[in-house]
């Protein structure tokens, strides 16, 4: 699985209770499709090993 170097990122503030946060969303950029598959294959696999250890 290849390491993910660059993101497109994204601040907000919400409000939970009576606390202002700010959340921060990260969506990673892939140089092409088949290695965003790759990376999604990845960590369905490791999902799936994880789940398996505990069904």
């Amino acid at each position: 699985m290849q390491i993910i170097s660059e993101y497109n990122t994204s601040e907000r503030v919400q409000t939970v209770g009576q606390k202002q946060i700010t959340v921060i969303d990260k969506t990673p950029v892939f140089d092409s499709e088949a290695d965003r598959q790759q990376v999604i294959a990845g960590v369905e696999n490791q999902l799936y090993r994880i789940f398996c250890k505990y069904m």
